[in-house]
């Protein structure tokens, strides 16, 4: 017998199927069929014991998951410690006492490894996995996350949603994300979900639906949160969510009056501030519609002033109050309008700041920069306001480059993410030959003008301000690279304009 046979020989006697078959064809049938109810006897009461065996162990395991968890609650960390190990010997892939250890290395300050054991949980497929899920989103700084961070928490939110759809916090933070990501659509996938438990929700619902679906789907959604409002308004009348949800149904329809009175009718609800704020913007962008409809500017300040009036601190209002002033017609109405609301004490420093900003346009220099001034001192976090003090600063006589640099950095400081602003101290940067710091932060507002098409008009003059400082700097290659872009950039829209 060669090596192979024999290993053939004793594979065949180690293996049970041979020898079960070949008893079985040994074996007369009639005395097997005759035996076949006590066979199934035996193996139903060896069944019956692994089943009660396991029953057994369950019942020990929870019994040490339960002593753990009281043990956590009287501060006993050696002893939870102790139970969640037990725990884990009896069932090695049972993710609760691995939960638990992750609980307890938390509470002792082990983050590293209480995110390690979390991590491998939030993998699975049960109601663990969605709680190992929700603590590592609780641990998670959305603002601090770069573009891959925040990637990795959406998977990991639509892993959780999977698993419990009902979820709504994780559908809430998904619609913000998608959001902030720009896809308007998976965001509203998840807050259709939402406003169907929370109706406060259906706002944010038609707001989704304007940027993606269009004006039509709008209007239907609003009518039918409209009618869902009502409902409810009908019901309890002194639900101030209710009337305010159902005041922007009607807004959405462009039923502003409808709207406006709605508001007008809550005037005796307990919260008077929310309502005449509520009005204010509502009324404002009644203003906007008919602004876009080219329709009689006087009506349009009219109706700014009254939103002016519901809330002061409009500053949405303000700011069309100020666009208003440009208008041939309606111009010295806007400009003696805002003067008025000044001296009512409306809102100073944001006055103070549309005042200055548009005196500073007709070329009052000096009126222009003395609002402005008293909008910082008004108020100090006025980061706009700092702004455009610290441009008049450095471009108007007599320049003042020490201070107008200062303000800038504080404007930046206050409103990091505003292109412009950071384009300013950038400009002011380059005034002064600091060609280093103006690069660093003119090339990181670059790929913001790039995208928003309402600061393309731009990227012509902050091409230029790059190709300056880069030739200062003896980079002739990129220099000449930004001096090109600049001018095909202005050449373009007389490109356009030819065509």
């Amino acid at each position: 017998m060669n090596l192979a046979d024999f290993f053939l020989m004793v594979l065949a006697r180690l293996n049970p199927a041979p020898f079960v078959f070949g008893w079985l064809e040994s074996r007369p049938w009639r005395l097997l069929l005759a035996g076949l109810p006590v066979l199934s006897a035996i193996v139903v009461a060896v069944a019956l014991r692994a089943s009660m065996n396991h029953a057994n162990g369950e019942v020990e395991l929870r019994r040490y998951l339960a002593a753990a968890g009281e043990a956590l609650r009287n501060g006993d960390d050696t002893k939870a410690d102790l139970c969640f190990r037990r725990a884990q010997l009896m069932a090695p892939i049972d993710p609760r006492p691995k939960f638990g250890l992750a609980t307890l290395a938390e509470k002792e300050g082990d983050h590293k490894k209480a995110s390690a054991i979390m991590e491998s949980l939030a993998a699975g497929n049960d109601s663990v996995a969605t709680e190992a899920n929700r603590w590592l989103i609780t641990k998670t700084d959305v603002e601090k996350l770069d573009n891959a961070g925040r990637q990795q928490l959406i998977r990991r939110l639509e892993r959780g949603v999977a698993i419990d759809p009902e979820n709504i916090d994780f559908r809430l933070l998904l619609a913000k994300l998608y959001t902030d990501a720009g896809f308007a659509e998976n965001a509203l996938t998840h807050l259709e979900v939402v406003a169907q438990k929370r109706p406060m929700y259906r706002l944010s619902v038609l707001q989704l639906i304007a940027a993606t679906k269009g004006e039509n789907a709008v209007r239907e959604e609003a009518a039918a949160s409209e009618k869902f409002f009502r409902e409810k308004l009908a019901k309890e009348p002194a639900d101030l969510d209710s009337r305010l949800l159902c005041a922007w149904s009607l807004a959405f329809q462009k039923k502003y009056r409808e709207a406006v009175e709605m508001l007008e009718q809550g005037g005796t609800l307990s919260d008077p501030v929310v309502l005449r704020k509520a009005i204010s913007s509502i009324t404002i962008g009644w203003a906007n519609e008919l602004r876009d409809k080219k329709e009689d500017p006087r009506k349009v300040l009219e109706l700014t002033s009254a939103a002016l009036k519901a809330d002061p601190s409009n500053s949405a209002a303000l700011l069309m109050l100020t666009e208003m002033t440009r208008d041939d017609s309606a111009g010295e109405d806007a400009l003696t309008m805002l003067k008025e609301r000044l001296a009512n004490g409306d809102s100073p420093w944001l006055i103070h700041m549309a005042l200055g900003t548009r005196l500073l346009e007709l070329g009052k220099l000096e009126e222009g920069a003395e609002h402005l001034e008293q909008a910082v001192k008004l108020n100090p976090s006025a980061a706009i306001a700092m702004n455009n003090l610290a441009w008049t600063l450095a471009t108007q006589a007599p320049v003042d480059l020490k201070r107008a640099e200062n303000l800038a950095g504080r404007a930046v400081e206050l409103a990091p993410g505003n292109p412009q602003i950071r384009e300013t101290r950038g400009q002011i940067y380059l005034k002064q030959g600091r060609w280093k710091d103006a690069l660093a932060d003119l090339e990181l507002i670059l790929p913001v003008y790039s995208r928003e098409k309402q600061l393309a008009g731009q990227l012509p003059k902050l091409h230029g301000s790059l190709a300056k400082a880069y030739e200062e700097l003896g980079n002739d290659d990129m220099a000449r690279r930004h001096r090109e872009l600049s001018q095909a950039k202005s050449a373009r829209p007389n490109e356009k304009k030819a065509e």
